[in-house]
This record gives C-alpha cells, sequence and structure tokens, in this order.
C-alpha cells in the first residue's frame, strides 16, 4: 500500500491555508503551519513531499524556510506564493532551490496541477532508485550493460517493460544470433 503524499501549506492568512487544506486534502496528507518556527516542527517530524510557502509570513521570510526546508536530509520540493509577485523575487526564489512560483490570488486549479506533477515527478524518482538498487543487487554492477536476461529483469521490476528499448537487448540478441550461426555453419 502506498502512502499518500504529503503537503505542508506555510501562509499567515488562515483563511489562504486553509482553504489550500480542504482543496487538497483529498488527495494529499496535508500539513500547515503560520510561521517558520511552525513548519521545521512539522519538517523535522513527518517526511514532507511538497512545501508551498508564501514569500512573507508576517515578519518571517519565506525564503529563509526554503533554505531551511533545502538542508533536510530529506527535502521537500518548495514551491514559493506571494501576492508580491516580480520577476526578481521569482529568479530569487528559483535561485534559492524552489521548484516553481505561483501568484496570489492563487489559480487554484494550476496549484492543484502544479502539486501533482511535483508529487508524480517524486514518485518517478523514487522508483528509478528503487530499480537501480534492485538493478545492482541482481546484477552486482552499478552499470546497465549485460545481458537480455538482466535487461529485461530490470525492466520487469521497473514495471515499464514495454517502455524500455535498452540497447543491451539488441546487443544480446545480435551475440545469441552469431553464436547459433557458429554452432550451425562453423563460420
Amino acid at each position: 500500500m502506498d502512502l499518500q503524499p504529503t503537503v505542508l501549506i506555510v501562509d499567515d492568512e488562515k483563511h489562504t491555508r486553509d482553504g489550500l487544506r480542504l482543496l487538497l486534502e483529498n488527495d494529499y496528507d496535508v500539513y500547515v503551519a503560520a510561521d517558520i518556527a511552525g513548519a521545521m516542527d512539522v519538517l523535522e517530524r513527518e517526511q514532507i513531499d511538497v512545501l508551498l510557502t508564501d514569500l512573507r509570513l508576517g515578519s518571517e521570510d519565506g525564503m529563509a524556510l526554503i533554505d531551511r526546508a533545502l538542508k533536510m536530509p530529506r527535502p521537500p520540493i518548495c514551491i514559493m506564493m506571494t501576492a508580491y509577485g516580480s520577476v526578481d523575487v521569482a529568479v530569487e526564489a528559483m535561485k534559492r532551490g524552489a521548484y516553481d512560483f505561483v501568484t496570489k490570488p492563487l489559480n487554484l486549479d494550476k496549484v492543484e496541477m502544479l502539486i501533482a506533477r511535483v508529487v508524480q515527478g517524486r514518485k518517478l524518482e523514487q522508483e528509478i532508485a528503487r530499480c537501480a538498487s534492485k538493478w545492482t543487487n541482481v546484477t552486482g554492477s552499478k552499470t546497465f550493460g549485460g545481458t537480455r536476461q538482466r535487461c529485461v529483469k530490470c525492466s520487469t521490476l521497473s514495471g515499464r517493460s514495454h517502455r524500455l528499448q535498452p540497447t543491451c537487448l539488441s546487443k544480446a540478441r545480435a551475440a545469441r544470433a552469431k553464436s547459433w550461426l557458429r554452432t550451425r555453419f562453423i563460420i
């Protein structure tokens, strides 16, 4: 059973926190915080997948929260939101490690799609890491060269065998064909 992805919403405006929580709580495990201290408390206790934070948190700065969150052992993907949107602020947020930047008033459909895309990307990264780990256990090697059986085993482990076209499959087929020809026709 897969755990629900987690989202932490940090905003000093209660109605924004509550509105976003209501929007997302059917699909995600949602946490809310009004300030950096509350957000850090949640980040230290829970594994958060997505951090959605306001730029201005009362007298505090959302950029500082992103800086701290990205230093965590398993950092969340950070999205900055603000009513004071400008190109300079967006560029600064991205330089500090924010994945994206949304302006208030929020387009809720855009926020939902953005979070879904982020969560899907995180799941894909985890699946690739799991497959690479299993690949290393199966082959004893961290590289993806090898026989057809190894490639098929890895692609089966990832559940995406119909999409993978590893070059080692064609090399293995060619080697097998040459071997077969040698035994039959003594080339």
